[in-house]
């Protein structure tokens, strides 16, 4: 087989090895065991594939690439990206994403970018797209039924969150896997349509009826398998998503006569319709406002209370009992919508912060510091929630595959832009093993990328157990291999904090001086390559607060440093009120109260920041404030609170 057959064969591999790897990968070794490695391997696969594509056009002594309906909007993309990671406020991020991410920055979607050319100019010489399609819906399909057993319960003692009231499968967050799901019940509804095409009945095509029934069946019981873990994950965002692209496809779908006249779409339409309302009936859809009016146990508590009404004797001592309370979408924590909003006008303050991001943007993927300003997805999930791979990789495919089709089928003449390459036998065969050489060489380097992130979790997680030493020792090796991720000093500095701490209770003062001074150092690396990141100035606090623990020198120091984390997220409580518990600390009581209203200005219910008012105003003498901050905290958050009560 000549090098162009093997360039094609591995190119058509790796795109398979897209649509299957990147929705199942996750291992156990990782800091972030699902996003992380998705993103390593959507990386090692455009290296693979864009490599073999760079070796075939060497072999072909030719530069081909297809052009696209999507080549201006592409690049006008492309650039505005570029543009704001040049000039962007954390330039770390902006170009290798939020660390256990990394989806969104600009190496990314450089990838992104790469896979779709790749795609689009490979693709017509290689197979049929159906075949993708369908390894893409199989792998949906392993997915969903994982996460039919993780509603079960199969391992639920795994993990912290409660995976069976919202299951994520091997995506790793209710909202990604409903994204994932919506984008390809359309395919599989289009599947099965496209495969039910009922031939005249007589004695050579009694099989095709069977097997073409069969067909129908499994694609629209694939499309009823995604509709369920759907509403397992609990996702509004998904399920808003679902509903837009039910009602656009169906739409299309009856747009063509041909299809309408057969009959094939509207039965299909009914079945599937019929499926999802008798699942909404028996299981709900989570939302109060639907789940009311349409499922049989909101209909069996309305009539059991009508009765239990008119068999009861009138009272007008007690209130009318509800006829129906639906189970929370989110328990615990900050709901993922008051998340998203506190994400966009994170965004929109950064981006209104200076002339220069007014104009080019803040940087890619800043978003994790409230201010992700990137570009908005023609998905509804991308709007409402956060990009993850699997939806990108959708994003920029989906496309690709429906233009590669039309090419493969449609007059090539004007589809390509060639460049030849004049290049002798010689030059060619050493061009060919160069390439070769850096593809390697850049698996290499993501191998030893992905393995730091092993040695980084290892040590994290002997730092949370107090295995300081041990983790000192990992910590350093993972700087060792990638001393430009600022995220592994940050991390560094804290363990060696730690270890200063324990050799001053152990009267190890120049072992201490030694740490303290490291400590420092690492902190100052991790900020001169990130800035802005406001996490690491909150580490930085820390550090200082543990120091001022025997000395009170560090006090104002940890101080300025949450001071500057205030001024990048000052719309957060938490640093407000720490920042009170400093200046309480070097008897600035005044300036503590002060902040400690802000604090409570942010997040009325905050009762951290009602204690220490409480306890701040009684320290300079004020008992009157004092005590109608607590008269406040139990008329406006919670009446019943024990402790406050004993205070009055």
């Amino acid at each position: 087989m000549n090098l162009v057959l093997w360039c094609n064969r591995v190119i058509k591999i790796g795109f398979y090895l897209l649509f299957i790897l990147i929705p199942l990968i996750l291992t156990p070794w990782n800091y972030e065991l699902f996003e992380y490695n998705k993103m390593m391997v959507t990386y090692a696969l455009t290296i693979i594939i864009v490599g073999a594509w760079a070796i075939k056009m060497v072999a072909q002594k030719e530069m081909r690439i297809a052009k696209t309906p999507l080549d201006i909007p592409i690049a006008l993309f492309l650039s505005s990206q570029l543009l704001s990671s040049l000039f962007s406020m954390d330039p770390h991020v902006s170009w290798f994403g939020y660390y256990s991410r990394f989806n969104g920055g600009m190496l990314s979607i450089i990838s992104y970018v790469l896979l779709y050319y790749a795609l689009v100019s490979n693709w017509p010489n290689l197979s049929n797209l159906t075949n993708l399609l369908k390894v893409a819906l199989g792998t949906a399909v392993a997915v969903a039924l994982y996460g039919v057993a993780e509603r079960l319960g199969i391992d639920k003692s795994l993990w912290v969150q409660d995976v069976q009231n919202r299951v994520f499968s091997t995506l790793g967050q209710p909202n990604w896997l409903a994204a994932y799901l919506v984008a390809l019940t359309p395919i599989a509804m289009a599947m099965g349509m496209l495969n039910a095409k009922w031939p005249m009945l007589n004695k050579d095509t009694k099989h095709f009826l069977l097997k073409y029934f069969l067909f129908s069946i499994f694609h629209l019981a694939l499309v009823i398998l995604f509709f369920l873990v759907l509403l397992f994950t609990r996702s509004r965002s998904g399920l808003l998503a679902f509903a837009v692209a039910d009602i656009v496809f169906w739409s299309l779908v009856f747009i063509r006569p041909r299809l309408a006249k057969q009959g094939e779409a509207l039965r299909n339409f009914l079945i599937v319709h019929f499926a999802f309302f008798l699942i909404v009936f028996l299981n709900g859809t989570y939302v109060d406002s639907v789940d009311k009016w349409l499922t049989f146990n909101a209909w069996k508590s309305r009539v059991t209370v009508q009765r239990t009404n008119e068999r009861a004797e009138p009272s007008t001592n007690e209130a009318p009992a509800a006829a129906y309370t639906a189970p929370l979408l989110e328990t615990g924590g900050t709901q993922s919508s008051v998340i998203r909003k506190y994400v966009w006008q994170g965004a929109i303050n950064a981006w209104k912060s200076s002339t220069k991001t007014l104009l080019i943007g803040t940087g890619t993927e800043t978003f994790a510091y409230a201010l992700f300003a990137g570009w908005i997805s023609v998905l509804v999930t991308n709007f409402f929630g956060f990009s993850v791979v699997i939806v990108q990789l959708f994003l920029f495919l989906f496309p690709a595959m429906a233009i590669a089709s039309h090419q493969s089928t449609a007059d090539s003449r004007g589809l390509w832009k060639t460049f030849p390459l004049k290049l002798t036998p010689q030059v060619s065969k050493w061009t060919s093993l160069s390439l070769l050489l850096a593809l390697f060489m850049l698996l290499f380097f993501l191998g030893r990328m992905w393995w730091a992130d092993v040695l980084f979790a290892q040590g994290y997680r002997l730092a949370r157990n107090g295995a300081y030493a041990q983790a000192q020792s990992l910590n350093n090796q993972a700087i060792t291999i990638s001393p430009a991720e600022p995220l592994y000093h940050d991390e560094y500095s804290t363990t060696l904090a730690a270890l200063a701490a324990l050799a001053v209770e152990q009267k190890q003062a120049t072992l201490a001086a030694t740490m303290i001074g490291q400590a420092l150092t690492e902190s100052d690396k991790a900020i001169t390559i990130s800035p802005k990141n406001v996490n690491f100035w909150k580490s930085r606090t820390k550090i200082f607060y543990s120091f001022s623990a025997f000395d009170p020198e560090f006090n104002p120091a940890a101080i300025t440093a949450l001071t500057r984390a205030w001024e990048l997220s000052p719309n957060d409580p938490k640093i407000i009120y720490n920042l009170a518990i400093l200046y309480g600390r070097q008897n600035d009581n005044t300036k503590a109260i002060e902040l400690l209203q802000q604090a409570i200005n942010l997040k009325p219910n905050y009762r951290d920041a009602y204690f220490a008012l409480h306890v701040f105003y009684k320290e300079i003498g004020n008992s009157q404030k004092a005590r109608e901050v607590v008269e406040t905290y139990l008329q406006k958050v919670d009446p019943n609170d024990k402790d406050f009560q004993t205070r009055l």
